[in-house]
C-alpha cells in the first residue's frame, strides 16, 4: 500500500497524535480529524482490508474505545463518495455499531474500526435488525423534523427510490399519520412485497393520472427529479432527501406555474439531542409494529469477506434492503 502524504498532511496527523483526551467531546473529535485525514489520503493497494487495519492503528491510542461490532451500509452517501474519491474499500462508512450488555451504541465512524461511545446515538434493545431499521429511518426522520410545517402528513404520498432509505421514509410518514404511502421504485427485483399492515405499496409503473400532494425524492438523481415533477399535484410540496451526486437540472417553469414548494432535506439539521430523542421514538414504534418487517429487511454478512462483499453491496439492485457486516466474526 503505497500513500501519497504531502509535509502538510504527516505535521497534521502528528499534531492530531499530540492531543491529550483532557476535555469532554476531544476523543470523538478527534477520531473524526482522523478520519478527515484518510479520506483526503491518496491511498493505491492491493488488498482493501488493509484499510480497516490501518485505522484501527490509527485509533488505537484512543482511550474508552469500544470494538465496532457491526456496521450498516448506508449506500447511497457512500457509494457517492466512493466514486467520487475512488475507494470501495469501507472508508466512507458512518454507521458502525458497539454493543454492550443491551444496549447498542450507533456512532459516526467507518465500517469495522474502534472508537469511543462518547456522542454516539443509543439505543436499548436486543435485536441488531430493530435497531438497524430504526438508524435507517431516522436519516428521514431527522430531515423531516425541521421541515414539519411544510410537510403535508394529511395526503397520500410518494416516495421515489428503491433503496432502505426510501422504505424509511415511507415507515417514517406513516409513523407521523400519513394515511397512504406509494413507493415508486424502477426495481424489477422484488425482494419484498410491502407487508398489508403498514399502509405502504409499491409500484414499479405509476399511471399518468397518479398525483400526489407530497412526494419525497429519495434518489435525487436527472430521472427521480422529472418523476417527482410529474407526478406532484398542484400547490403540492417535493422533498429531496436523496444524496445527489452532481448538480441536477430542475425545471423552474414547471416549479413556478404549479405553485409547488420544493424541500431540501438532509438529517443532520436536526441537533444530536433530537436525534436521539427521535431515535428512541423511531425503534419504540418498530418494536411495536414492525419488528418482523425489520428481521426480513436486514442481511447481515461475515466481515471476513468484506473487501469482495462492500464493493458489490453498493452497486446491489435489490430494494430496500438493509446490509450490514458482522465484525465480530472477522
Amino acid at each position: 500500500m503505497t500513500f501519497a502524504l504531502t509535509k502538510e498532511r504527516c505535521k497534521t496527523i502528528n499534531k492530531a497524535k499530540e492531543i491529550r483526551p483532557s476535555r469532554p467531546g476531544r476523543l470523538i473529535r478527534r477520531a473524526q480529524f482522523i478520519r478527515r485525514v484518510l479520506e483526503d489520503v491518496s491511498i493505491t493497494h492491493q488488498s482493501v482490508t488493509a484499510i480497516p487495519r490501518l485505522m484501527n492503528k490509527e485509533y488505537s491510542s484512543l482511550a474508552t474505545q469500544m470494538k465496532c461490532q457491526y456496521s450498516i451500509v448506508s449506500r447511497g452517501t457512500e457509494r457517492r463518495r466512493s466514486c467520487s474519491q475512488q475507494g470501495s474499500d469501507g472508508r466512507f462508512g458512518y454507521i458502525n455499531i458497539a454493543q454492550s450488555a443491551e444496549q447498542f451504541w450507533i456512532r459516526p465512524l467507518p465500517h469495522g474500526v474502534p472508537g469511543p461511545n462518547e456522542g454516539a446515538l443509543r439505543c436499548r434493545s436486543l435485536s441488531l435488525a430493530t435497531v438497524a431499521l430504526a438508524r435507517i429511518q431516522l436519516i428521514a426522520a431527522s430531515a423531516f423534523l425541521s421541515r414539519r410545517k411544510d410537510l403535508q402528513h394529511d395526503t397520500p404520498a410518494l416516495i421515489v427510490g428503491s433503496g432502505a432509505v426510501a422504505l424509511g421514509a415511507a415507515l417514517e410518514l406513516r409513523r407521523l399519520g400519513c394515511p397512504d404511502v406509494v413507493i415508486s421504485t424502477n426495481s424489477y427485483e422484488a425482494a419484498i412485497s410491502a407487508p398489508t399492515d403498514t399502509g405502504i405499496s409499491i409500484t414499479q409503473e405509476l399511471t399518468d393520472e397518479q398525483m400526489f400532494g407530497m412526494v419525497i425524492d429519495a434518489v435525487c438523481n436527472s430521472q427521480s427529479v422529472r418523476l417527482a415533477l410529474k407526478h406532484c399535484e398542484r400547490n403540492g410540496t417535493i422533498g429531496l432527501l436523496g444524496s445527489p451526486y452532481a448538480p441536477i437540472p430542475v425545471d423552474l417553469y414547471q416549479v413556478h406555474r404549479r405553485n409547488l414548494n420544493v424541500l431540501g432535506l438532509h438529517e443532520l439539521n436536526s441537533s444530536d439531542s433530537q436525534r436521539q430523542s427521535l431515535l428512541e421514538e423511531i425503534h419504540h414504534w418498530i418494536t411495536l409494529n414492525h419488528v418482523a418487517l425489520a428481521e426480513s429487511l436486514c442481511e447481515i454478512h461475515s466481515a471476513k469477506a468484506f473487501h469482495v462483499a462492500y464493493p458489490t453491496l453498493l452497486e446491489q439492485s435489490r430494494p430496500f434492503l438493509i446490509h450490514g457486516f458482522d465484525w465480530g466474526t472477522s
